[in-house]
């Protein structure tokens, strides 16, 4: 059985060379990404990756759910689910605010300028300004949705519901003062001459 082997594999191998050129000329191998410079490349990249994080995260909050339905009351149990739900909701959150993170990014450093010239240093100024504004905003969010969390998860535990009262107050405090923040900014740009 060996002696029969090794000269049908030579023979493959043979036939394989003959008719690689006759087989390359007729194949065409298309660009799979459909995208003909970097930064197009690398957007498609990142919208990939975004689905595959968000996807991801969808599971382990559906996960992080089946484990507090089946925890049966342990304390232990509840509080691993309830850690899974609340590190899943805010990985879910980055993942939906990274593609406008980004972009702010790039605004902020002048990429998105349409003249020549580029943005010029009062403009980056205040985009950077934005940004920092919008993640604050974007944690005092998230931190609403994980105080809510901690204040509906309690299960009679005075102390965790007050810890996730607190937490919301703050949070609405903080979104009040990003909000205040974005209309002085805004009034100031203005009486600049912005």
């Amino acid at each position: 059985m060996k002696k029969i082997i090794l000269p049908l594999a030579i023979l493959t191998a043979i036939l394989a060379l003959q008719a690689g050129p006759a087989l390359a000329a007729s194949v065409d191998f298309g660009n799979p990404l459909s995208a003909g410079d970097l930064p197009t490349v690398l957007t498609k990249i990142m919208t990939y990756l975004r689905n595959i994080a968000g996807s991801i995260a969808l599971i382990f909050i559906i996960l992080g759910g089946i484990m507090y339905m089946v925890s049966a009351g342990d304390k232990e149990r509840m509080e691993k689910a309830k850690n899974t739900l609340i590190y899943a909701i805010a990985g879910f959150a980055i993942v939906v605010a990274s593609s406008t993170f980004t972009s702010e990014i790039q605004n902020a450093l002048g990429g998105a300028a349409t003249s020549t010239s580029g943005a010029t240093l009062s403009q980056i100024a205040l985009n950077i300004l934005r940004l920092l504004l919008s993640i604050v905003g974007s944690l005092a969010i998230i931190s609403i949705v994980v105080g809510a969390i901690w204040m509906f998860s309690a299960a009679g535990d005075k102390e965790r519901y007050e810890l996730g009262k607190k937490t919301v107050i703050y949070s609405i405090v903080g979104v009040t003062i990003v909000l205040s923040a974005v209309i002085i900014l805004n009034q100031i740009k203005t009486l600049v001459g912005g």
